[in-house]
């Protein structure tokens, strides 16, 4: 069994994590077993969609958090990097873009992702983006529709 919090392999009759200690099991006692999805793989201009409006939603967290800190370079990363690592490990698996166009974010296997992978996509996905927005490009050519910052994080975006 791995753990939903940070992908820590785990015998079938652990209660808790070995590794961070979450509880692997319900109030009941049954083993938490991880979301699985079935669907085909996002291409380009979708996920281009669902980064646009993110793009609003973090601009709105970026500009909360200047308000706050007087930090821009503070307020894009930070805001920005736990909008997307916490949407996108919690039960929804995607962010608010994500959702509106039907998207989630999973592993190899199709199941939710930890934090810890959530947080590894994202700065994939901005040091990739960095270099004239390569790593996004690379989502026409790969067969998987995967940009750069997924194959980094061993994650898909599939269509619900």
């Amino acid at each position: 069994m791995y753990c939903p919090k940070c992908d820590a392999a785990n015998s079938d009759q652990a209660a808790f994590c070995a590794h961070c200690g979450v509880s692997l099991r319900d109030n009941d006692g049954i083993p938490l077993r991880p979301v699985f999805y079935v669907g085909t793989y996002a291409g380009f201009w979708r996920r281009f969609a669902a980064w646009s409006l993110d793009g609003i939603v973090i601009a709105a967290i970026a500009l909360a958090a200047f308000i706050a800190s007087r930090d821009v370079l503070a307020s894009a990363l930070f805001g920005g990097w736990l909008y997307c690592a916490l949407m996108e490990s919690s039960p929804m698996h995607a962010t608010l873009g994500k959702m509106a166009l039907g998207l989630v974010v999973t592993n190899m296997e199709g199941e939710g992702i930890s934090f810890r992978r959530a947080t590894g996509r994202y700065f994939g996905k901005v040091a990739f983006g960095l270099v004239i927005g390569i790593g996004c490009l690379a989502i026409v050519f790969n067969r998987k529709k995967q940009g750069m910052h997924d194959e980094l994080a061993d994650t898909l975006v599939l269509k619900k």
